[in-house]
């Protein structure tokens, strides 16, 4: 209780805190009283990314709620887990309450005071969460543990306020009463606990002697270290030895065996002597020692008592049983037998089915299961709408698509101490997005080099009231506005470097138009391009079934030129991840398809180009072509000399259409394998753990459907 108001209202030591047996905070809502469920609080706050902070949980639950409304409201999520998330935003907004009169309740304990009145109010608190009433208890001897315990910490606080009735009236903080405490409560021991009994200890031979073990192990029985009895004088004899006083060989051996005989007495039940027949192609010969004990005990071999402790030796022996057939059961663990079957039926998955080619279930081909396959196809139908990366998604691999838009399963979320990727992103189209909209509404939008310095002003001032929107406060987030803004003295600033690179790099013929387009998805005044539509844009597949697709996105930026021609421009603040042979193969799907639906919108405007803008630092600032019709190469000025611009634009986006037919066709079937491209798969996955992709199968394929359709 202490450690959360005097540490800052850690999420690890709330949680802590929620977890324990003894707390019983209860808080208001609707009319009945609710606890504080600990793991709600851990994931959600894990979520949020809340770290410490009375100040930052709130505003983190918030932000959380806000983003996963965003998610609700998105054409992406389907009905099922827009439902899931719902539920989730009326989780939060019960903690949200929860954890504020939580906090009410522990800031009393706040502030310098006595030490009186922090045991008081310590008391009082204690009182109110009902900590005396101790939780049910199936075992007697932790109640009376407990009980002991409890007793014992009461009698501490009473014995601290009587020590500091001689200074009543000095205050102390918070954390200098909790270190007092806790040097205090580490003092009181009211239980010791029961010795282990398990531990095994390794000692020498001389040393062991007069104590006691249950079990003992000598190892190394052999002529030459049990009994040793070589002198450590080499050079010289016997009668030299006697002569000096030094050991003969005669009293090393009644040494030896005096400590041997000693050691065999400590043992309490068992005594197990060990000798090996050979070291590597050299045969040895056991102790001398061996052969008199033989003689005087009774003695068995290693082996024939069977051992049934050990679980390395259960399984040895379960598994030659297993491959003679002889058991229905086989316990090769320490929990519930298990079916031979199933460890066969496992074993040949393994063996079998996970080699060559992906061609059954437990590679995610499912097209064998009619349930499966009709349910598929009622889920993929004319009605569904897509994504651009929906598709490059499944392209790259069906089986991260199956997870996550089939199954929609998430990993658990996890705590970034910085600006995460994804918000990078976000934040960096917010202000560019800003900066060029305002800009359209003034009346122009290309920059020129005579307003160079006052549009370097204009997005700095958008990019401060959007980082305002943030509530990171440290060194990483103070460096990383820094990157944006610059310095002001010698360090230029990413934004500076955006706006040079707008003035050399935009060719003659293209202004900036459009920024934001969303096509399909839900309007959001003054967070897209007002030409925005909520309608997706179908586009035509061709004969055969699919004959359409219904395609939503959102377009970062669109360049149009005086004669109608446009370019598409997509943003990247990560790493550089599609190549122009990525769109031929399949595997990029933004460009074409958004060229293909702006004209689909407009039929009286062009596409010619889709280019990259990769945005990362101040020094890695870069726009190219990816695809372009070579027919106009002289309007993309020094864009124009990239592998993409081709003679085949036109063939090029149809290309894209038709690896979209195939794939709706194969998630139609349910065909969810793996990825068939070797080198591929990206060094970060949230389903690594679940998948078992190697890329040294791909090696073992003959060429099937599957390895052509992708």
């Amino acid at each position: 209780m202490l450690k959360v108001p005097a540490l800052n209202y850690k999420r690890t030591h709330l949680v802590g805190l929620l977890k324990s047996p003894y707390i019983r905070f209860q808080y208001e809502h609707e009319g009945k009283k609710k606890r504080l469920l600990p793991n709600e609080v851990d994931f959600e706050s894990l979520a949020a990314n809340i770290i410490e902070g009375s100040n930052n949980w709130l505003p983190g639950f918030e932000a959380l709620i806000g983003e996963l409304k965003s998610e609700i409201e998105s054409p992406d999520t389907p009905e099922p887990k827009r439902n899931s998330l719902g539920n989730r935003v009326k989780r939060i907004e019960k903690l949200i309450k929860g954890i504020t009169e939580l906090f009410n309740d522990i800031k009393t304990l706040e502030g310098k005071k006595t030490i009186g009145d922090h045991i008081k109010k310590l008391r009082c608190l204690l009182s109110k969460w009902d900590f005396q009433k101790l939780t049910d208890y199936h075992e007697e001897e932790i109640y009376e543990r407990d009980s002991k315990a409890l007793s014992s910490f009461f009698n501490l606080l009473d014995s601290m306020e009587l020590s500091f009735l001689v200074i009543p009236t000095k205050k102390i903080d918070l954390n200098e009463f909790l270190t007092t405490l806790s040097l205090l409560t580490q003092e009181k021991k009211y239980r010791k606990e029961r010795e282990n009994r398990n531990k095994v200890q390794i000692t020498g031979l001389r040393e062991i002697v007069h104590l006691t073990f249950d079990y003992l192990f000598i190892a190394d029985m052999v002529d030459g270290e049990i009994p040793r009895v070589s002198l450590s004088q080499p050079f010289t004899s016997d009668l030299e030895v006697e002569r000096m006083g030094l050991l003969t060989k005669k009293d090393l051996l009644r040494q030896e065996r005096y400590y041997f005989l000693a050691a065999l007495l400590v043992a309490g039940k068992r005594v197990y002597l060990i000798y090996p027949q050979s070291e590597r192609d050299k045969p040895l010969v056991f102790s001398s020692f061996i052969d008199s004990i033989t003689k005087c005990f009774e003695y068995n071999t290693w082996g024939e008592i069977e051992n049934t402790t050990s679980i390395l030796l259960t399984q040895f022996n379960e598994g030659k049983k297993l491959a003679q057939g002889e058991l229905d059961y086989a316990m090769i663990t320490n929990t519930s037998p298990l079916k031979v079957s199933n460890i066969l039926e496992k074993i040949n998955i393994e063996n079998f089915y996970r080699k060559k080619d992906y061609n059954s279930k437990y590679d995610g081909v499912l097209e064998n299961d009619n349930g499966i396959v009709e349910e598929m196809t009622l889920k993929f139908d004319d009605s569904k709408i897509y994504s651009p990366t929906m598709f490059e998604m499944f392209g790259l691999c069906p089986f991260r698509y199956y997870l996550k838009n089939i199954l929609y399963l998430d990993v658990m979320p996890r705590i970034n101490t910085e600006i995460t990727p994804q918000e990078r992103g976000s934040l960096f189209h917010r202000i560019v997005f800003r900066f060029y909209n305002e800009r359209k509404e003034k009346g122009f939008t290309k920059v020129t080099e005579s307003d160079q310095k006052e549009a370097l002003q204009h997005i700095k001032t958008i990019a401060h009231e959007e980082f305002n929107k943030f509530y990171y406060d440290d060194p990483v987030w103070t460096a990383f506005k820094q990157k944006y803004l610059g310095d002001g003295i010698l360090r230029q600033g990413l934004l500076e470097t955006f706006i040079k690179k707008e003035i050399e790099d935009i060719p003659p013929d293209f202004s900036p138009a459009y920024f934001e387009l969303s096509i399909g998805n839900p309007i959001k005044p003054g967070c897209v391009d007002k030409y925005s539509t909520e309608d997706p844009v179908i586009l035509d597949l061709g004969d055969g079934d699919p004959g359409t697709v219904s395609i939503r996105g959102k377009i970062d930026r669109l360049d149009i030129t005086g004669n109608n021609k446009f370019m598409i421009i997509d943003y990247k603040t990560g790493k550089k991840d599609h190549s122009f042979k990525d769109v031929k193969s399949g595997l990029a799907f933004q460009l074409p398809l958004y060229i293909l639906s702006v004209e689909n919108l407009n039929t009286e405007i062009d596409g010619i180009a889709g280019a990259y803008y990769f945005v990362k630092n101040p020094f890695e600032i870069n726009k190219w072509i990816q695809i372009g019709d070579k027919t106009y190469k002289d309007m993309f000025g020094s864009l124009g000399k990239v592998n993409g611009i081709r003679d085949d634009f036109g063939v090029m986006l149809l290309g894209s259409l038709n690896h979209i037919k195939k794939y709706i066709k194969l998630m139609r079937r349910g065909m969810f394998h793996p990825s068939v491209h070797f080198g591929k798969c990206p060094d970060y996955c949230e389903y690594k753990t679940i998948c078992r992709f190697n890329d040294l199968r791909l090696f073992e394929f003959e060429g099937s459907e599957l390895d052509e359709s992708n």
